[in-house]
């Protein structure tokens, strides 16, 4: 689970099949008004958060390493009154932990392909379309 904390920053929090959580308490602002790049894993006994390309919080890992099927395997919601102020883009799911020479590939070779522009765009039109 990843939250916004009031202080700007974001927390990463695994939850294991014992109910420990293991959580890593990011210090970089990301509410900004700027685009961030923002990865959370488990790397070995560790959970990790990565801001732009720069580790941002590890912290070890709480209990046995099990990890089983949940209910929620993927959700964006509010949680206890922590709202995010933007957008998610270009999410992605790894079945493995990235070194940082990949992160630092994903974030920064595909920044221009994957710019967020909505000029242009079909449903910019179909939406203009349908308001005439």
């Amino acid at each position: 689970m990843v939250y916004f904390v009031p202080t700007g920053s974001m927390d990463f929090y695994l939850r294991n099949e014992a109910n420990n959580n293991s959580r890593t308490v990011g210090t970089t602002k990301v509410n900004d008004g700027k685009w961030h790049h923002l990865v959370a894993m488990k790397a070995g006994d560790k959970v990790k958060m990565i801001v732009d390309g720069k580790e941002d919080g590890a912290t070890a890992v709480t209990g046995k390493a099990t990890y089983g099927k949940h209910d929620y395997p993927l959700v964006f919601m509010a949680h206890y009154f922590r709202y995010v102020e933007g957008f998610l883009d270009e999410v992605a799911l790894f079945n493995k932990a990235l070194s940082t020479k990949e992160i630092t590939s994903i974030m920064k070779g595909l920044e221009a392909f994957l710019s967020v522009n909505g000029a242009g765009k079909l449903s910019i039109f179909w939406s203009q379309i349908k308001q005439q």
